[in-house]
């Protein structure tokens, strides 16, 4: 095995990889992205097949997350809770999908969703997030007026950044 030594940091380390038998190839090529790995680098082995030359393994610093660590809970950015209720009846208990699916499609995917619904007694109630409850109230009455729901539904407004806190609004839909 041979070593090439780069002429910046950044460029990273490029070595070329003789005539080792497979096993010990693929032992060598596990260690060397491991120790990449913990030391925050990237590694990619470069076959011949992906350019001429010979089978070269090549470390770079990692510019994104590495897909295989652990994931790190984030804060939720959302600080606002709706809860679009309305009576459960078979029809909706059906659509409760679509319903979803209309009030997914209107929310921003950057800090704005829609928990999974939950059947409360006789009531339905679907959990929008956000950091703005106006708009929240909004889609979700934009949804009601689009959507097929029973009557006597209603939304109820929480700040989330008040643990425990009840309804800040109770609104008609």
């Amino acid at each position: 095995m041979s070593a090439h030594a780069p002429s910046a940091p950044w460029a990273g380390v490029l070595a070329t990889l003789g005539d080792l038998p497979g096993d010990l190839l693929t032992d060598v090529l596990a260690a060397l992205t491991e120790v990449a790995a913990r030391n925050g680098l990237r590694a990619d082995v470069l076959a011949p097949g992906d350019r001429p030359g010979p089978l070269q393994f090549v470390v770079r610093p990692r510019p994104e997350p590495d897909p295989l660590a652990p994931v790190q809970d984030e804060p939720v950015a959302a600080a606002w809770e709706v809860e679009l209720r309305f009576p459960a009846d078979e029809g909706v208990l059906e659509r409760l999908d679509q319903l979803l699916d209309a009030i997914t499609v209107r929310l921003d995917p950057e800090g704005e969703f829609c928990d999974d619904p939950e059947e409360e007694g006789d009531e339905i109630c679907c959990y929008l997030y956000g950091p703005d409850p106006e708009r929240l109230v909004a889609v979700a009455r934009e949804v009601a007026s689009t959507f097929p729901l029973p009557p006597g539904g209603s939304l109820l407004t929480k700040d989330q950044r008040r643990p425990g806190a009840s309804a800040t609004a109770r609104l008609a839909l």
